[in-house]
């Protein structure tokens, strides 16, 4: 019978303006950089003299394993410790040597018919650490929403937030239809759709959406403005491409865009059409760029321009939005 035993690990955005705008512009830097080793034994100590049942754990991570709070055996990855016990009821114990904090109990009993006969235990670390980790990371943002004043959410099911749209089959269309937020790029240049919201850009805030590459080119790049001034032209931008890469730049004015970080290749971006979900997150005086929930970029942050936030897109592509949230601390 194999069974396993998991490890649990506990680790550690209603607008005030509405801002209409398009910006074209030739940018032609916008496009990114188009066996096994066979298991070991652990040495354990036999428990018992007479006839017992043999409990082989298997862990896929390091970790020291207990019977009944008496230390037994460190097990190693892929290593196999045979566990001598007698019929009965035990409580089976594994730590985690990378967090001792990481703990996980459960009862085994021991069938008089299981003595004398062996069985494997595979302990499966790294689920339960999926798991774990994704129920502390829900915990921590929950408590950083509720600390913030200013919520806001967009999932473009109406237009009643007023973004900026765009007809023009030449150049650009912009556009909310069936729960999305669609910028269609015909011609080559940038295109945007951006609001002010009234929180302090001195402040801690955070920002997402979930974006989908649908056609065109697929090293142009496309993603959100954030702490911007879309009235004087000051622009930060988080964009990604649909090959792989991500860069954070900035504009003045508009005159030309000037690298944070340049074009960067990642594994945690979706390439082609799966969706990926960009988020932005300013704490004290750092800023900390995710995709898909991984951590790309980390930089020290001044109050940047301001606190106009949108979406951007640039060369010929067609590019979906959705599920937009920006949260801070209300003015």
């Amino acid at each position: 019978m194999r069974k396993a035993i998991t490890l649990i690990c506990m680790f550690m955005l209603s607008c005030s303006v509405s801002a209409q705008i398009k910006l074209p512009q030739k940018e032609n830097e916008q496009k990114a950089p188009a066996k096994q080793a066979p298991a070991k034994t652990a040495e354990v100590k036999p428990v018992f003299t007479q006839p017992v049942f043999t409990l082989k754990v298997i862990p896929d991570a390091d970790c020291r394993f207990y019977v009944d709070g008496e230390f037994q055996a460190t097990i190693q990855k892929d290593e196999i410790a045979k566990i001598s016990l007698n019929k009965g009821e035990y409580k089976l114990k594994a730590v985690s040597l990378n967090n001792e904090a990481d703990v996980f109990k459960e009862l085994y009993t021991v069938n008089p018919q299981d003595i004398g006969t062996e069985k494997f235990y595979e302990i499966a670390v790294h689920d339960i650490l999926k798991i774990t980790n994704q129920q502390q990371k829900v915990a921590e943002e929950k408590a950083i929403m509720e600390s913030y004043t200013y919520n806001f959410t967009d999932d473009f099911t109406d237009k009643r937030n007023s973004w900026f749209e765009a007809d023009d089959k030449e150049k650009i269309i912009i556009k909310i239809e069936d729960g999305k937020l669609i910028i269609d790029v015909i011609e080559d240049g940038n295109y945007f759709t951006i609001k002010t919201f009234p929180i302090a850009s001195s402040k801690d805030f955070s920002v997402e959406v979930k974006t989908k590459w649908i056609t065109g080119i697929n090293n142009n790049g496309y993603g959100i403005d954030f702490a911007s001034d879309y009235s004087a032209g000051n622009f930060y931008s988080f964009i990604i491409s649909s090959n792989g890469y991500y860069r954070i730049h900035h504009v003045k004015k508009g005159g030309k865009w000037t690298n944070l970080i340049d074009w960067t290749k990642t594994d945690g971006i979706n390439q082609g059409s799966v969706p990926n979900i960009l988020k932005i997150q300013k704490s004290g005086n750092e800023i900390i760029f995710f995709v898909n929930d991984d951590l790309v970029k980390k930089m020290s942050w001044d109050d940047g321009y301001g606190t106009s936030f949108g979406f951007r897109v640039f060369g010929a592509q067609t590019i979906q939005f959705d599920d937009f949230r920006i949260s801070g601390m209300a003015k």
